[in-house]
Formats: structure tokens, C-alpha cells, sequence
């Protein structure tokens, strides 16, 4: 996790394995995230719009703090902390406004984007902000995705093989470089069981 003050005054807080370039002018600051996840506290500037830019849509910031996450496999998502963003699909001319404690996500509907927009708690915004401080915080969710998350912040791998146990929920604030430590916390929470290997920590059920 890195802290990069910009120029104009602006900050990118970027999270593990994520990769931006910076790409500043008289007319436009532009951030164009290539991979991963970043929060952006913007520095106002009404000569100069501040657009963070993927692949799949551009970020415009109206004075705001706002997190953008793009991962494979996963729709490109926009948190908005403070203030106020227009989301515009890169196919698309009309910008939708996402305003604060607000999630929003591109996602693919029968071969047609479309923007999906879901209002959040504070709670809830600082629950998905908790990688700043190295951690990773769950609310009903399944181990296969905490795995998947887990996967980014630490080369030991959480294996569970059987789909009934993936499927299997789980709440609370961890480590996010320690799955050993979540791992055995979700056996003792769910009644299972671990089993550590090289690189590998295994989920399961006792045996009987």
C-alpha cells in the first residue's frame, strides 16, 4: 500500500498490485488506472477537471474522495466517499452522477454495459476502506471470496475444496497478509478445520 501526493496538491493511495500513470496538463489531470484499486482525495482546481480513467469508463471528480477498483474477472467499481463523481462508460456520452456513500459498478448484461448504482452506509464505506490500514473487513461473505481477497495481499494460498464449505459466510476484520490467522479464526467460528502446507492453508470439515 503507497501514499502518492500529486502536484496539484491531490492524493492516490494505491493498493497492493496496483499499477496508474499520471498524466498532467494545463487543461486536465488524468489518472489512468491500469490495474488495481486507488483512492483518490481530489485538491480543487476548477480550471483543471480531475478524471480518472480506465479501460471501461472515466472517473470526473466534482470535489470528492472516491475509490476506483478495477480487477479481472470482477466489474470495474467506483466508491464515492465525499462529494460528488460522473461516471461515464467509455461507449457512452452521457456521464451518470454518483454521489457520496454511493457504490457503482459497470457490469456486463447480455453483452451491454450498464451502470449499477447502490446507496451504503458510512459503516459500510469504511468497511470497503479498511485495506489503507492493511486490513481486509467481511460482512456476509463467503470464504471462496475472502480466499479470493486474501489472494492479493499474501502468496499462502486459502484452499477449500468442498463448495458447501466455500459457500460458507463470514464476518470480521483481519490481517490482510495473515490468511493463516483468518483461516484458523473461520475453522473455529464454523466448525472446521485447517490444515497448513507449503504455501497452502486448507479449509475443510472434520473428519468423522
Amino acid at each position: 500500500i503507497r501514499i502518492v501526493p500529486l502536484s496539484d496538491g491531490s492524493v492516490v493511495t494505491l493498493n497492493t498490485s496496483s499499477q496508474v500513470q499520471i498524466d498532467f496538463s494545463s487543461l486536465a489531470r488524468r489518472v489512468r488506472l491500469l490495474q488495481g484499486e486507488i483512492l483518490v482525495d481530489v485538491a480543487r482546481d476548477i480550471r483543471r477537471p480531475f478524471i480518472v480513467s480506465t479501460a471501461e469508463a472515466d472517473v470526473r471528480a466534482i470535489g470528492t474522495s472516491f475509490t476506483v477498483r478495477r480487477l479481472s474477472d470482477e466489474p470495474l467499481q467506483v466508491i464515492v466517499r465525499e462529494g460528488v463523481v460522473e461516471l461515464k462508460e467509455t461507449a457512452t456520452a452521457v456521464p451518470v452522477r454518483v454521489p457520496a456513500n454511493t457504490r457503482a459498478e459497470i457490469r456486463s448484461n447480455s453483452g451491454h454495459a450498464g451502470i449499477e448504482r447502490v446507496t451504503l452506509k458510512a459503516d459500510a464505506v469504511n468497511r470497503e476502506l479498511a485495506w489503507r490500514d492493511g486490513r481486509i473487513a467481511f460482512e456476509a461473505t463467503t470464504l471462496k471470496e475472502a480466499a479470493a481477497q486474501f489472494a492479493r495481499y499474501d502468496s499462502t494460498r486459502i484452499v477449500i475444496d468442498d463448495p458447501a464449505v466455500a459457500n460458507l459466510q463470514i464476518n470480521g476484520l483481519f490481517t490482510a497478509n495473515d490468511p493463516i490467522s483468518f483461516a484458523r479464526a473461520a475453522a473455529m467460528s464454523l466448525g472446521l478445520q485447517t490444515q497448513i502446507r507449503e504455501g497452502e492453508v486448507h479449509l475443510s470439515r472434520p473428519l468423522p
